[in-house]
């Protein structure tokens, strides 16, 4: 079975007054490079904007059972309620009533952290909080969050649609807590110059990240390679090997059931290092989808400023990439990412997989010739290991 490349496209655009209208063009600019859509689509985007959508898809015959991606996340989803699933799963619908034919049978998303932003910054200054829930939270949340998944997985599948869980990355390595406190040099970097950085103390807020994906859902699963990276670049150094804990019943079970030590005002610790690949052989058959970037570190240091390595292109040895000055470190970090993608995708293969999204962030670039380039080099070093398996 071959595989299909996807790259994430926006299909609305704003006039002047702030109203959204169907806009295809970035849809376009991927097929010419011959990366199919995943749509990204928000809850609330307007009924004529659906409808636009539907009757786009209807007219090019080979767009069929293209994958959603709900792209707001955040303090929510896990936390309080789940509307925005909600609302996108019956958006879903009405694209497909609005056609002849069923043209999204899959809508992914992840649950986002369990905590506001605001309510996380507030530990920044205080050594000693870290996990900002005790075992009795942390319980409430995940048994919520699974009971309503079960319930929007039977849901969606009632009308052909499949709710694909993805993986969240374990922690955010922030070098500021606000935007004011970064360097003109960070706020000047194409990368993520304009994103507010969550404080290192916030260790925790996202359930979905490794081993609890058994747990939230007996469905579909969307590993995402990058955010998998990060629980296990986390987890080389926060685990109870290096950290030894005398564990009560309670955090025992949690530790079995779960794979994670979670004690209020400590960190959370993972059992030992993650062997991300193991955990995707493990899940052979369910993996409907993955999204790929070309993270080789969370945060990294190019010549003395500091970047955020995730949603990288995915260069190989040889290939330049604008995002890095050092040129050593490129070199290293080229060494590294084609290593990385060859066993990620070998994994993947070996677990049945045979979809993958290319997530890559430009800055505010989102269409025109560099990202075509970086999407195009990308796509052909992607393309070049998954056909060495065959």
């Amino acid at each position: 079975m071959e595989w299909t490349i996807y790259t994430a496209r926006g299909i609305t655009r704003k006039n002047s007054n702030g109203i959204f209208s169907f806009d295809s063009s970035q849809i376009e600019d991927g097929l010419k490079i011959g990366l199919m859509p995943q749509i990204l689509i928000n809850a609330g985007v307007g009924v004529q904007v659906v409808q636009d959508l539907a009757k786009y898809l209807n007219r090019k015959n080979f767009l069929k059972k293209v994958p959603i991606q709900i792209t707001a996340h955040g303090f929510g989803e896990f936390g309080n309620d789940y509307k925005n699933i909600e609302q996108t799963i019956e958006t879903i619908i009405d694209i497909n009533k609005n056609s002849k034919k069923s043209l999204v049978s899959e809508v992914v998303f992840h649950g986002g952290s369990v905590f506001d932003f605001e309510s996380l910054s507030r530990w920044h200054n205080d050594d000693k909080i870290n996990s900002p829930i005790d075992l009795i939270e942390y319980t409430k949340i995940v048994e919520f969050a699974r009971m309503n998944l079960s319930e929007y997985v039977s849901y969606a599948s009632r009308f052909g649609i499949d709710v694909i869980l993805e993986n969240v990355g374990q922690v955010n390595f922030a070098v500021a807590k606000s935007l004011d406190e970064k360097t003109e040099e960070q706020r000047r970097d194409p990368r993520w110059g304009n994103t507010l950085w969550l404080p290192e103390k916030a260790q925790y807020g996202d359930i979905g990240c490794v081993y609890d994906l058994e747990k939230l859902t007996k469905g579909y699963l969307c590993i995402d390679t990058e955010h998998l990276h990060q629980s296990a670049e986390y987890s080389r150094t926060h685990n109870l090997e290096n950290f030894p804990k005398e564990l009560t019943e309670a955090e025992k079970l949690i530790l079995r059931n779960h794979g994670v030590f979670i004690r209020e005002k400590e960190p959370v610790l993972f059992e030992k290092a993650i062997d991300p690949f193991e955990l995707i052989r493990g899940l052979s058959g369910r993996i409907k989808i993955a999204h790929l970037g070309g993270q080789v570190s969370q945060i990294y240091d190019d010549n003395g400023v500091m970047k955020i390595g995730s949603h990288m292109p995915i260069t190989f040895v040889g290939q330049d990439n604008e995002y890095y000055d050092d040129k050593e470190l490129l070199h290293r970090h080229n060494c590294a990412r084609e290593t990385g993608m060859y066993k990620y995708l070998s994994a993947l293969n070996d677990a049945g997989c045979r979809k993958a999204v290319l997530e890559l962030h430009l800055g505010n670039v989102y269409t025109g010739p560099k990202w075509q380039h970086y999407n195009k080099v990308s796509l052909d070093n992607v393309s070049k290991i998954i056909r060495s398996f065959k």
